[in-house]
């Protein structure tokens, strides 16, 4: 197995943007979408030969890695609990994955693209609940066990927040979340496991309008 962190020395944290938005539709249903994507790269030098794709690089060698992450989401969700200080819902809709990994080394002539691309459904339930007039606790999960055409696998994402309404149509929050994707793919374009996760805390500003 190949770790891009620990043998191509690709940094394990970095600040990204996320975007989130909802509309509301009526008093139980809602549409919900979010993007983000990530990209990290790096110079080291090889303390073991890997092989990657088709090609073999062999110790010592130079090499640049780079790694790029998309993901977008899009979802119905459907109110099964309200009352003036909770609510509580279920969720489906579909995720949207691009991944992309490629290593270079100028010097030796050497490269390969790995990447893949995927638009799986997803179902959840998220509850939320009035701490008190201005605070709000937000909890959201997403889960999917794949088994569907070239990917096999599962695929999780989890979120939790604390948000302070500063005023009617803005607040501002902290919170904690986490994507996890565990599929064994057989593509052309991409033949092999993939073991992404992306977790950390995140603070926010939320607008309504």
């Amino acid at each position: 197995d190949l770790d891009l962190e620990q043998d191509l020395q690709l940094d394990d944290s970095e600040t990204l943007t996320q975007y989130y938005a909802s509309l509301r539709v009526s008093s139980k249903v809602s549409f919900e979408g979010g993007y983000f994507e990530l990209g990290r790269s790096a110079q080291s030098r090889l303390t073991g030969s890997i092989l990657f794709g088709d090609t073999q690089f062999p110790v010592n060698l130079d090499v640049a890695t780079a790694f790029e992450a998309d993901v977008a989401m899009l979802s119905l969700r459907w109110a099964l609990l309200q009352s003036d200080r909770m609510e509580l819902a279920a969720s489906g809709g579909a995720y949207w994955m691009s991944l992309k990994a490629g290593i270079e080394s100028e010097g030796a002539g050497l490269n390969e693209l790995a990447e893949a691309d995927s638009a799986l459904p997803m179902a959840g339930l998220s509850f939320a609940m009035n701490l008190t007039r201005n605070l709000q606790l937000t909890l959201n999960g997403d889960y999917l066990p794949v088994d569907y055409d070239e990917f096999d696998g599962s695929i999780a994402s989890y979120r939790a927040g604390l948000r302070y309404r500063l005023l009617n149509n803005m607040g501002i929050g902290i919170g904690y979340d986490m994507l996890d994707v565990d599929i064994d793919s057989t593509s052309s374009s991409f033949s092999g496991f993939v073991k992404y996760r992306q977790q950390g805390p995140k603070a926010f500003l939320a607008l309504r309008f």
